[in-house]
């Protein structure tokens, strides 16, 4: 496996690209996730929508969404959506990212299946780590 770092645009946030060749002892299914995708990986609070029984989120910090959406954006589909991998403590599962235009930022919703598997309450702060 070859794994190289290089940061893009910003000499404080790091990109890490997976290059895993046939011979790599991984799963096939791991390897077809992982294989081309940037890691990104940040520490933010979880917060709640302010609409009745309203979803959980974890905003990405502005200047990485900033650096996603320059590189990245001609691959948004509808409403500003990424499709991506989420990982939080031991559970991965793949979802999306929204682009919120009034918060400048991209939004990773919380189901509630992963809030009760790693005991994620409103205002916790949580490692986040997301492959594009």
């Amino acid at each position: 496996m070859k794994i190289r770092a290089k940061p893009i645009r910003s000499p404080s946030v790091f990109a890490l690209t997976l290059t895993l060749s046939k011979t790599t002892k991984l799963n096939s299914e791991i390897r077809n996730k992982l294989s081309g995708r940037i890691k990104y990986a940040f520490s933010e609070k979880v917060w709640q929508h302010s609409s009745p029984g309203g979803w959980y989120f974890v905003s990405l910090p502005k200047e990485m969404s900033k650096e996603i959406r320059d590189i990245l954006g001609s691959q948004e589909e509808g409403w500003g959506r990424l499709k991506a991998i989420a990982r939080i403590g031991n559970s991965e599962w793949k979802t999306a990212i929204w682009f919120d235009s009034k918060r400048k930022t991209y939004l990773l919703p919380l189901k509630t299946e992963i809030r009760r598997k790693e005991n994620i309450d409103l205002e916790n702060q949580i490692d986040v780590v997301i492959f594009l």
